[in-house]
């Protein structure tokens, strides 16, 4: 990476932070306090359920079913990208929380389904579990995994937010952020929703982080040096470290929101 001495923007990393309402140039409204999840993301749990059959044919049809009916079997091939998908959330659920949080937010048809996002409870609660599990596995799906805008300069992802993020604005310009670390490993989802100018070419992307529950953290952008940095980790359990990037990385990515809700399909078929 280059250097990023021109990166001068402090980010504490014990306490929260407070958007800044003279420095905020694009805002959503968003607010992780009062539209985030009240708790944390979340790994492998024996008391938490992921997909079942009913999300499987929800996303993907009828051809998903080895049977005809309400209740779907689901066929073998099914069967297994279920199961693969499930094991794939032991490490965090951090891409279903990070979509989930703000169709809750922008789509008033779902939060109808759900209530008062701060106020949900994760335990005990199987619709929201099984909720967050469904908007998880969009990632790995069509139209959702090849809309993701992953060749984008930091500079040029800043331009996107700062276009779409308006108050009230509809869910077709809200989005989520990847961000990787180098060779794209380590990656994570979070939810922006508003952007600082704080002068000099330097901005702060306000996001909700779902492993950070009511706290406004920023992913900071100079655009002096086309750069960006985050500290942050996969899920709470594992340790933070500093996320950073540049125009030739393209390691901070953002997937707009509309595509999730489609029908999803395979990179292959089922048969």
């Amino acid at each position: 990476f280059p250097s990023h001495d021109k990166m001068n923007i402090s980010l504490d990393k014990t306490k929260a932070t407070s958007a800044n309402s003279n420095a905020l140039i694009a805002d959503l409204g968003f607010r992780p306090a009062s539209n985030g999840f009240s708790f944390e993301n979340y790994g492998k749990d024996s008391n938490i359920k992921n997909l079942s059959p009913v999300e499987i044919q929800r996303m993907f049809g009828n051809q998903v079913c080895a049977t005809s009916g309400d209740n779907c079997i689901l066929t073998p091939p099914a069967q297994q990208w279920m199961k693969e998908v499930n094991k794939s959330m032991n490490g965090g659920h951090c891409e279903g929380m990070a979509a989930l949080s703000m169709i809750l937010y922008a789509d008033k048809d779902k939060v109808s389904g759900f209530g008062n996002t701060p106020d949900l409870s994760l335990q005990g609660n199987e619709k929201l579990q099984r909720e967050i599990a469904y908007w998880f596995a969009t990632q790995y799906t069509q139209p959702t995994a090849n809309r993701e805008i992953k060749d984008k300069t930091p500079s040029e992802l800043l331009d996107i937010l700062l276009s779409t993020l308006k108050p009230n604005a509809p869910i077709e310009q809200t989005y989520t952020m990847g961000i990787y670390q180098d060779g794209f490993k380590g990656g994570h989802a979070i939810t922006p929703y508003g952007v600082e100018d704080l002068g000099n070419g330097n901005y702060a992307v306000m996001v909700y982080d779902n492993n950070h529950p009511k706290i406004e953290r920023k992913v900071e952008i100079d655009r002096n040096t086309n750069t960006w940095k985050y500290y942050a980790a996969t899920n709470p359990d594992e340790p933070e470290s500093t996320y950073i990037g540049d125009a030739d990385t393209k390691t901070l990515t953002l997937t707009p929101t509309p595509p999730r809700y489609e029908r999803q399909t395979l990179y292959r078929d089922w048969e």
